[in-house]
């Protein structure tokens, strides 16, 4: 048994069988006869023509296997074709056969002039596309200047599709198509274009060269969109482009001492101009200046200095931007020193810094740094209302952690004016009692972009003066059993809003005006009557009381002499009626703020009241015996505690 392995075996290779004895004969100025073979086992499944005139492809069709022969139509007449065939199978072709030439057959008559004449313009060609007739061997295309120029040019196309080069810009011209064959020439047919507008070439372009640098300018072309810069080393360097919408673009990071060329293009949508051109060298200088090194970088409210240190050079840069994944490039300063201030950062936000140093031969490599600025603190501290009355309000607040380019505060409340202070407090007066006002404080900055932060407070006024005490209460009759008690009105620093009353020291009820009728009287009983006046604010005056049906003579007198020891619990003091008439007590009330009463007893002159520091109260004693009470002693407490 032979172990050796055996030669590998290559792959048939399978070709496609070339068509041969391929003829061709004219049949009519627009038809030519193609006939080809095949020799015995060829292996095609169909054959491909191909055909052209003057080198150009004119058409190509795929026969199927069935057919050896083909009549082309469509031709030019009088032209010479070249025709070529091609085995197929599948998706292979065989190399081309030998060609097949033939010239159909001259035309018997002028053709037609072309009809359907279609122009598309740019700014320096024009497209003519046309239907041609079916005995047109070529076409002769003529142009000039609209409308009746002299023929600026002349062309031949064997197609119905041609495009005409360098036209002028914006400009109007005619195009006229005749059809041709060996007969003669069609009468012209005609259509006219304008060419696209596109800008001059800018005027006045100049460059002012540095070491490293060149400042281009240019003055301004009528319609231009942009401007394309072009610029390399003179001669025959590689061009970098730029594009821009202004009138000048600075070309940094150049070679000092170097000839350049410059160009520059204006555009609009419909294409460029003709550029403009100059060269200009850029200066001799001294070496690149070193890397600054970044000492010390202090942040405080929405500021930054940057530090660093010497060597001195003649212009340092300093660029920023936040610090997030563009590093983005927002603003630039330059300065002669070794620090700098940079003002109005957003608050709560990072920035990246970049320092250059600058000499004449350009910038150094940036010195990079980054910092944070904190949250922004610009508002007014502990905004409060310490005091208020029913018509004014009493603002005070602190100045703000950030205090920088502060010039006063604004204060604004809807309906009211507008109030402008250095101070850091604010009386409001003519306000409207049991009414909410919002009071806005917004610091005033001298400079800076960003206004400060405001605060807010709501204020409610509150009228807690009562109304005067009813006087002359009078209680007249009616019938037997009923009689109206009548009173002088009070006084409010608002209103008096009403009154009530009560028979006896029975439950209040409301009065309607300054009287009220009391029914189910019984004669020689004992009646007494107590009014109080009443505000908006529900504050209730002292009571005014008249007692009926008692002897004053057996009632004791009023008592004398009210005095206050001020303290932390006021200490009340008084002396006895001078006819006491078998005094048993005394009653006191003691009416607070909003009309509050406060009931004690006492069997001697003195009283010791827990009371609300720093509140006014209406005092009113009076002594009792079986028979009733006297007149009352009026006091007030003032400022206790």
């Amino acid at each position: 048994m032979n172990n050796q392995e055996q030669p590998a075996t290559e792959p048939e290779v399978t070709y496609v069988a070339i068509p041969g004895a391929i003829s061709a004969t004219a049949r009519s100025e627009s038809s030519i006869f193609v006939s080809w073979a095949y020799g015995a086992g060829g292996g095609h499944t169909g054959t491909r023509l191909k055909w052209e005139t003057g080198g150009a492809a004119v058409g190509e069709l795929d026969i199927p296997i069935s057919l050896l022969v083909h009549l082309i139509t469509g031709l030019n007449p009088n032209t010479q074709y070249t025709i070529k065939a091609f085995g197929l199978k599948g998706d292979e072709a065989s190399p081309g056969s030998k060609d097949a030439q033939a010239t159909t057959k001259p035309a018997s008559a002028v053709p037609a002039s072309p009809t359907n004449l279609l122009a598309t313009p740019t700014k320096d060609t024009m497209a003519l596309i046309w239907a041609g007739p079916a005995n047109a061997s070529s076409y002769k295309l003529s142009y000039g200047l609209a409308p009746n120029g002299p023929v600026i040019g002349n062309e031949t196309s064997t197609s119905t599709a041609h495009i005409l080069h360098g036209l002028s810009s914006g400009t109007q011209y005619y195009f006229d198509v005749r059809s041709t064959n060996n007969v003669g020439d069609s009468p012209p047919t005609r259509v006219t274009k304008q060419t696209l507008q596109v800008p001059a070439a800018p005027g006045g372009l100049r460059a002012t060269a540095a070491v490293s640098t060149l400042d281009v300018e240019w003055t301004a072309s009528t319609g231009a969109v942009d401007y394309v810069i072009r610029y390399g080393v003179e001669p025959a360097g590689s061009a970098t482009t730029l594009t821009t919408r202004l009138l000048r673009q600075p070309l940094t990071d150049l070679i000092k001492n170097t000839l350049y060329f410059v160009e520059v293009s204006a555009r609009n949508n419909n294409g460029t101009s003709s550029p403009a051109r100059i060269t200009q060298k850029t200066l001799d200088g001294p070496p690149l200046p070193e890397l600054p090194v970044i000492g010390a970088v202090q942040v405080q409210h929405d500021t930054v200095r940057i530090v660093w240190g010497a060597p001195q050079y003649p212009r340092y840069e300093i660029a920023y931007g936040i610090d997030d994944a563009d590093r983005k490039v927002i603003g630039t300063e330059t300065t002669t020193y070794l620090n700098c201030l940079i003002r109005h950062l957003a608050f709560s936000t990072r920035y990246f810094f970049e320092v250059r140093a600058l000499n004449e031969s350009g910038p150094s490599e940036p010195a990079r740094t980054s910092a944070a600025i904190g949250p922004d603190q610009t508002q007014p501290r502990n905004l409060s209302v310490p005091g208020r009355t029913f018509s004014e309000a009493r603002l005070t607040w602190e100045r703000p952690l950030d205090p920088s380019y502060l010039r006063d505060y604004e204060i604004t409340c809807p309906g009211r004016p507008i109030v402008h202070t250095t101070a850091l407090e604010y009386i409001a007066t003519g306000l409207a009692p049991e009414t909410e006002y919002v009071f806005k404080v917004q610091p005033r900055r001298l400079e800076s972009p960003n206004p400060a932060r405001f605060e807010s407070v709501s204020v409610i006024t509150h009228d807690h003066v009562p109304p005067t005490c009813p006087q002359a209460l009078e209680l007249t009759p009616v019938t037997s059993g009923s009689a109206t008690l009548s009173w002088r009105a009070s006084q409010d620093n608002v209103g008096v809003a009403g009154y009530v009353v009560r028979r006896n020291e029975g439950a209040w009820v409301p009065a309607t005006g300054t009287c009220h009728l009391f029914n189910g009287l019984i004669e020689g009983e004992i009646e007494i009557f107590d009014v109080r006046a009443k505000d908006a604010a529900g504050n209730l005056s002292v009571p005014a009381r008249i007692v009926i049906g008692a002897n004053p003579l057996l009632l004791p007198s009023i008592p004398r002499n009210f005095r206050v020891t001020a303290g932390l619990v006021p200490h009340l003091q008084w002396d006895a009626p001078a006819e006491p008439a078998d005094m048993i007590g005394y009653r006191i009330i003691i009416t607070g703020p909003g009309g509050t009463e406060l009931p004690y007893q006492s069997t001697i002159g003195s009283l010791k009241p827990v009371l609300i520091p720093n509140t006014r109260y209406d005092v009113r004693i009076t002594a009792y015996n079986s028979q009733g009470s006297s007149p009352p002693l009026n006091g007030v407490i003032g400022q206790t505690g």
